[in-house]
């Protein structure tokens, strides 16, 4: 009967938790929380963002920070991306592949807020958000978005964006903050050369008034001076050179437009050249180096063979690219000289060896060399005689002439 009592209260006790949960809610947070609980039990809403925005179908970019502040333009002409089609600047060409390899794989995006309160918030608002256009044929919209900040988890990295017209921000896959920038210049292309450093095989440098000096890189890897003279490269020079002219950089750009003659950039016959030779033999790619921009210091006007723009590069890049002989070859590094014995022990032998020495000169040879001492003293005298110590003196071992030693 007793068991049976206590079932029953056990049961009763049950039910008022059950009554106390669900009138109560003890456990449920704030309002946010609330959402958060009715879309688990929703499910998630997932948006398409950049489904439409393909490689192939895609013509002109349009990118706009701080409310129009400031923006770029980017435009496909023949199959080619160039911020100014008219002046025939190219755009970076690695830059515009990254924007749709990352869209790709982005997916859709989950919707993580419907109020436009909280535009700030994730930076997708027209103050403080990235807009971009993205246009097709006929200057057709495609998408119209504001790319935001990043989500907080940055091992799987997420980017809020949000569809003009439309509240809803979503989260994103990928890192989209770093795709699109502001200004003109910031989408050129900089790329002079784009080489594998290990496929050099060997450099051929021409500077006017001089001869032409051919490097090779040995089957070591260690490189070596072949003409006009044979010497080995100071450690690590070749490589150096290398890997700058494979991955050869421009620091900035002409202002003049249209682009002047190649020869006032100081381009042309007499100017210095650079030439690479490449294990597979495909190219010759070379370099040509003119002289310092009077409007940007520190700066020298190069173009490569093939290019018809020319750019400019820091006086470092130019002068680790444009040796002369004396620069590369290697200077004998000097021997050590025998350091001063600092043990007792031997200043003892020293002292010892000096005195058998003496023993063996004359009388006049002891004399001379007394004076020889004197006078190398007398040609650099103390600054103060007192200085010197009494340790320092020149004295000499009273000997005896041969015959005369004690017995």
């Amino acid at each position: 009967m007793k068991v049976r009592n206590v079932f029953i209260l056990v049961i009763i006790a049950a039910i008022l938790v059950v009554i106390v949960l669900l009138s109560e809610k003890p456990f449920q947070g704030p309002s946010g929380e609330k959402q958060k609980s009715a879309r688990s039990l929703e499910g998630i809403k997932r948006v398409p963002v950049f489904e439409k925005v393909k490689a192939e179908d895609c013509y002109r970019i349009f990118i706009s920070q701080y409310d129009g502040m400031s923006t770029a333009s980017l435009s496909r002409v023949n199959g080619v991306w160039y911020t100014n089609p008219e002046r025939k600047h190219p755009a970076a060409k690695a830059n515009i592949e990254r924007i749709f390899e990352t869209f790709k794989r982005s997916g859709a995006g989950e919707v993580v807020s419907k109020n436009p309160q909280n535009h700030a918030l994730f930076q997708v608002d027209k103050a403080s958000g990235t807009r971009v256009k993205f246009f097709g044929k006929n200057d057709a919209l495609i998408a119209d978005v504001y790319i935001g900040k990043m989500g907080a988890n940055y091992m799987a990295p997420t980017t809020y964006v949000r569809t003009e017209g439309s509240d809803e921000v979503l989260s994103v896959s990928g890192m989209m903050m770093g795709l699109f920038q502001g200004g003109q210049d910031n989408w050129r292309e900089r790329t002079i050369f784009e080489l594998q450093p290990e496929n050099i095989t060997g450099f051929i440098i021409t500077q006017p008034g001089q001869p032409n000096i051919r490097l090779a890189r040995l089957a070591s890897d260690e490189w070596t001076c072949m003409y006009p003279k044979s010497f080995p490269l100071k450690k690590d020079d070749g490589m150096r050179m290398a890997n700058t002219f494979a991955r050869l950089r421009a620091s900035s750009f002409i202002k003049d437009y249209p682009q002047k003659p190649y020869e006032e950039y100081g381009i042309g016959p007499q100017s210095a050249t650079i030439t690479a030779t490449l294990k597979d033999a495909s190219s010759t790619p070379t370099l040509y180096i003119g002289h310092e921009s009077k409007d940007q210091p520190n700066q020298y006007y190069v173009r490569a063979n093939g290019q018809e723009q020319v750019y400019l590069i820091y006086k470092y890049m130019r002068d680790g690219l444009a040796k002369t002989l004396a620069e590369l070859e290697a200077k004998p590094t000097p021997t050590p000289a025998n350091p001063k014995p600092t043990d007792m022990e031997t200043l003892k032998k020293i002292n010892e060896q000096k005195k058998k020495e003496l023993e063996k000169m004359t009388e006049a040879e002891r004399k001379a060399a007394v004076q020889k001492k004197i006078d190398e003293i007398l040609k650099h005298p103390a600054p103060n005689p007192k200085a010197i110590r009494k340790a320092d003196t020149i004295t000499s071992p009273t000997l005896k002439p041969k015959g005369q030693e004690k017995k």
